[in-house]
């Protein structure tokens, strides 16, 4: 069973290198595309070897990015890790030595990620995402899974392959009129930045600050706060964040920390970078309960989540 999902994990076959030895993506559809790396003859590389879309059957409706290592004489390779970044730089993460695939790792709604091998020179695959429409029962919306095998290989000769498709690589910025559109969500100013809200739920979750008189003391039960407009990360966080906003019928901003003040509990959804720490210490010197979630994009998708099923908006 997969710890992320709760469900049975894909057969392994999803994982196969491709019978001719050369690389192969199935994916380049879905917007993901392969760049290979250059290297001296004779210095060891990890050579992606497989990229594939999961079919619905294949799928069974989840999110995840699949992978596995192979050594040169076909073996799985458990040891050492692989390096994701999803918009805040590349991030380490450890390789499974027990399950069946390398890595099982959850991809959370409004994210691109891109992913290589540690330690080694190693190609690089790039546009992973989960913007894509339905595709029958196992391939609900947003629910699209990748498998991608690396192996290790020793070329005679320097290898540099282009991107695949030749525009440049895609991004959730460039993604945000398609998520907008997947969501039946107009675009919608709050707070001074442009983002997707629903129509129906505008008026409950959005709270003005200037309808707001300080002498009702704290008004605003719960307010979640997200970093600066257009800082890094901040996209993706009101993103990932969108159903959980919506559940709850919580207000929210983007580093309006007067809006912020007015609350009797503060869920900042930023890291350091965006929402300083000291504008997090003035929060607390008016008296309001805050909590951080500076979180990988996987892990604040399932924080939310859990919430969402305990019904439970803030931890005290």
């Amino acid at each position: 069973m997969s710890p992320l999902f709760g469900k049975s994990l894909p057969d392994k076959s999803i994982v196969r290198p491709a019978t001719d030895g050369k690389a192969v993506n199935d994916a380049s559809d879905y917007d993901v595309a392969v760049r290979s790396v250059v290297v001296p003859p004779g210095k060891k590389v990890w050579r992606i070897v497989r990229v594939h879309h999961l079919t619905p059957a294949e799928n069974k409706n989840q999110h995840a990015l699949y992978v596995r290592l192979i050594d040169e004489r076909n073996q799985p390779v458990k040891t050492g890790g692989v390096q994701l970044d999803w918009g805040q730089g590349w991030q380490d993460i450890d390789l499974d030595p027990e399950g069946p695939f390398a890595l099982v790792y959850p991809l959370a709604w409004g994210t691109v990620y891109r992913v290589r091998v540690q330690s080694l020179l190693s190609d690089e695959v790039i546009g992973i995402h989960t913007y894509h429409r339905e595709e029958r029962k196992g391939n609900k919306q947003g629910h699209h899974s990748f498998a991608v095998t690396w192996q290790r290989k020793v070329p005679s000769v320097a290898v540099d392959n282009p991107v695949v498709p030749s525009s440049q690589p895609v991004t959730t910025a460039k993604l945000l009129p398609r998520f907008a559109e997947l969501t039946a969500m107009p675009a919608k100013t709050v707070q001074g930045e442009e983002v997707p809200v629903h129509e129906k739920e505008q008026k409950e979750i959005i709270m003005p600050t200037t309808q707001i008189a300080p002498s009702q003391g704290k008004p605003i039960p719960h307010y979640v706060l997200f970093g600066r407009p257009f800082s890094q990360g901040v996209r993706a966080h009101f993103a990932l964040a969108m159903d959980y906003l919506l559940h709850f019928k919580l207000s929210f901003g983007f580093n309006n920390i007067n809006a912020a003040c007015l609350a009797k509990r503060v869920t900042i959804i930023a890291n350091e970078e965006s929402f300083m720490p000291e504008d997090e210490q003035q929060l607390r010197q008016e008296g309001c309960e805050v909590e951080r979630l500076d979180l990988p994009p996987g892990e604040l998708l399932q924080v939310l989540q859990q919430r969402m099923e305990k019904e439970q908006s803030f931890i005290d």
